[in-house]
Formats: C-alpha cells, structure tokens, sequence
C-alpha cells in the first residue's frame, strides 16, 4: 500500500482543498499506483468515520484498494488503503 502523511497548518482550509480535489484525486493519484484499474471508480468519495476522526475515501475497481484521507490534528493521511490511512493516523503523535 501506499501512504503519504503531510504536515498542515490549517485543518479546516485542508478539508476544504481536500473536498475539491476529490474530483480529480483518482486521476492524479493513477500515475503512483502499482495496478492500474481497467475500469472508472466506484463513484464518488464517501464520508465515513474512525475514533472520532472524520473520513473520506473512494473505493476502486481493485479488490480491497481505495483511497482514503483523514486529517488528524496537524496532519494529513492520504492512502491506498482504509487499513493503511488507520494505521497511519493511529501512529501519529
């Protein structure tokens, strides 16, 4: 899997960014990945929620691949995984 984690200094403004991004996230992101999708997403990205934190993530047509984002105090977590963006914010001090 893979993962970015990336100091903020505004949570708020990040979420908005991050919100815009969404509708070109997959598409950017494409060129990093290690499989690339024959087929579109599965729609578009969906709010969810982990130890209070908010969550958003988009599955892809790859079994058990996504991409998540969480923002957790002064950090951003971007992953190709629900189980990567976790593990990574739970490991953020």
């Amino acid at each position: 899997r893979i993962g970015l984690v990336i100091g903020i200094y505004d949570a708020d403004q990040t979420f908005s960014i991050m919100r815009v991004w969404e509708k070109t996230m997959v598409s950017d992101l494409r060129p990093i990945m290690l499989y690339e999708p024959q087929e579109k997403s599965g729609g578009s990205f969906k709010a969810g929620e982990y130890k209070d934190l908010k969550t958003n993530f988009i599955n892809l047509p790859i079994p058990t691949m996504s991409i998540d984002w969480i923002i957790k105090d002064n950090y951003l977590v971007i992953a190709t995984s629900k189980e990567a963006a976790r593990y990574a914010t739970d490991r953020l001090k």
